[in-house]
């Protein structure tokens, strides 16, 4: 299922994630990516260093 998370109460934020409270079951909670640390590609941002090449 997906939520809109202008919908949900945000619970706290640390420095890689975002937490909201479930709308429906109060013991849970939804953690999601913090958008200002996601780079254009959709990667943690401070990850680029540490990047493999492909083989």
């Amino acid at each position: 299922m997906m939520y809109q998370l202008n919908d949900l109460t945000l619970l706290g934020k640390g420095g890689y994630k975002l937490v909201y409270q479930h709308p429906t079951d109060e013991s849970k909670a939804i953690k999601v990516m913090n958008p200002n640390r996601i780079n254009d590609n959709g990667e943690w941002a401070h990850l680029g260093r540490f990047k493999r090449g492909h083989a």
